[in-house]
Formats: C-alpha cells, sequence, structure tokens
C-alpha cells in the first residue's frame, strides 16, 4: 500500500484516472483501458531483465472517489488494484492498495509498492517530470 498527498481537489485528480490518455502519461505509457466499469485493461512492460504482462478489467468506478482495477498476469497470477481519494481541505490523500502476486512471496511486491502514485502527482499538479 501507498499513499501520497496532492495539491488539488478530488475531482481535479479523477480526470488522472478518467482517461487513457491521462493513465498513458502517469501510470505505464503501454496502458490499454477503458476506463468505465466492466472495461478492458492490458498493460506491459520491463522490471529488471523480465518483461511483464497483465489482462484485466475496470471492476469499479465511482467518481471522484475510487477506481479498481482487477488484473492477471501472463503466468496466470491474480491482484487487485485500487486508487482510493480521500479530499482535505487544500489536498486529496491518494491511496494505492495492491492484493494479490506479491502475497506468494516474491519480488513482485518491490514493484507494487506505491511509488506509482509520484507520476500521479506530477501528472496533476504539473510539477517534476512523468515517463
Amino acid at each position: 500500500m501507498g499513499t501520497i498527498e496532492i495539491e488539488g481537489s478530488a475531482e481535479r485528480i479523477w480526470e488522472a484516472l478518467a482517461s487513457q490518455d491521462a493513465w498513458r502519461d502517469w501510470f505505464n505509457p503501454t496502458i490499454e483501458i477503458d476506463p468505465q466499469e466492466g472495461g478492458r485493461v492490458r498493460f506491459e512492460g520491463t522490471r529488471g531483465d523480465q518483461s511483464f504482462v497483465y489482462d484485466g478489467a475496470v471492476a469499479s468506478m465511482n467518481r471522484p472517489g475510487n477506481v479498481t482495477l482487477r488484473l492477471q498476469s501472463s503466468e496466470g497470477r491474480q491482484a487487485t488494484l485500487t486508487v482510493d481519494l480521500q479530499p482535505g481541505t487544500d489536498f486529496t490523500t491518494v491511496v494505492f492498495r495492491h492484493d494479490g502476486f506479491d502475497d506468494e512471496g516474491d519480488d513482485e511486491s518491490q514493484f507494487w509498492d506505491g511509488d506509482e502514485l509520484i507520476p500521479l502527482r506530477e501528472y496533476v499538479t504539473g510539477i517534476g517530470p512523468t515517463h
């Protein structure tokens, strides 16, 4: 699980979760996502010397509260990724939860550690680089 505070409203951050182009800018440039409940999700990349592919679907999209993705790795392992937006006065707390893959005790837990939220903050605020 990872948590980050991002300056701005939950609605502003929601826009980064509501379009494929935005997901490509902050999360993974190869992602194919139909950002609606039941929409398809697929992305790939490399981690060290290993390639990965994840396929799945958008399990829920609750504007402007949270998005849940259900994924399956090319090896058949399953995971759920959830991004929750918790509005504050000047900031929105974004919580990234991951259940699955790393539950088996492998090294994937280092990949799904919440660092994915740093590019989200950079994308939303315009401060710092994204991919």
